[in-house]
């Protein structure tokens, strides 16, 4: 089983590989999924593996570059 900090850095990674492929910058994402450019630090936080996005902001994440949650949080699918 994965410890928690490596999880933060998978998610991180993850999250920013999704973004990438869906050819998204951070401030795109961001108005997507916040109708907000104002979270940059916490997306940041994220991909640098500093921090987890909670449930709702995973959700949105994932509506928008259509992906599933748990393959996000599972790291199921190889980057």
């Amino acid at each position: 089983m994965i410890d928690y900090e490596s999880r933060k850095v998978e998610t991180g990674k993850r999250i920013k590989y999704e973004r990438e492929k869906a050819g998204l910058s951070k401030k795109e994402l961001l108005v997507k999924i916040y109708m907000s450019e104002s979270s940059h630090k916490t997306l940041s936080s994220w991909e640098n593996g500093k921090s987890l996005p909670d449930l709702n902001s995973l959700a949105r994440m994932a509506a928008v570059v259509l992906v599933i949650c748990f393959a996000i949080m599972m790291n199921a699918l190889e980057i």
